[in-house]
C-alpha cells in the first residue's frame, strides 16, 4: 500500500512538474505577443497621428511656448551678464597673489603691500593673478622672485 502511494504521489509530482513548464511557457509566449500587439497598435497609431494634418492652435501654441522659452533663456543670460559688477582685487606683485579687495590688511604675508589701484593708470584691480594691468598693460614692478 505504501509502494502505491508512493507512485501516485511520483505521478502528481511529475505532472505538476510539466504543468508548471507549460505555465510557464504560455506566459512568456503570451507575454510576448502582447508586447507584440502593444507596439503595432503603438506605431499604427503614430503614423496616423504624424499622417494627420496640425490643427493651427496647436501650431500656435507650439510657436508660443517655444518663443517664451527662447525669450526667457536669452533674457536671463544677458541680464546676468550685464548686472554682474567686476570684483575688485589687492595684489600682491612678488606673490603673484591676489585677494578680495573687501578682505582687511594692507599687507601680503610676505611682507609685500598690496597694490589695490594701478601706479600708472590709477583703475582698481579686476584680476587675481598676472603682473599686467587689465586696462593699460603696466606690468607691475617686482621686488624679489616669485616662489611657485
Amino acid at each position: 500500500m505504501i509502494q502505491a502511494t508512493l507512485k501516485q504521489l511520483k505521478a502528481i509530482f511529475s505532472d505538476i512538474r510539466k504543468t508548471i513548464v507549460g505555465v510557464i511557457f504560455l506566459a512568456v509566449v503570451g507575454g510576448a505577443g502582447g508586447v507584440l500587439y502593444l507596439s503595432k497598435t503603438l506605431l499604427r497609431v503614430s503614423t496616423d497621428t504624424l499622417k494627420s494634418p496640425t490643427p493651427l492652435w496647436a501650431t500656435i501654441v507650439l510657436v508660443l511656448v517655444l518663443g517664451g522659452y527662447i525669450y526667457l533663456k536669452t533674457s536671463k543670460h544677458h541680464s546676468s551678464l550685464h548686472s554682474k559688477k567686476p570684483k575688485y582685487y589687492k595684489y600682491c606683485p612678488d606673490c603673484d597673489v591676489g585677494i578680495s579687495a573687501k578682505t582687511h590688511g594692507s599687507y601680503c604675508q610676505c611682507g609685500t603691500k598690496y597694490l589695490e589701484k594701478c601706479p600708472d593708470c590709477n583703475k582698481r584691480i579686476v584680476r587675481d593673478s598676472g603682473r599686467v594691468c587689465s586696462f593699460c598693460g603696466h606690468v607691475f614692478p617686482i621686488n624679489r622672485i616669485p616662489v611657485s
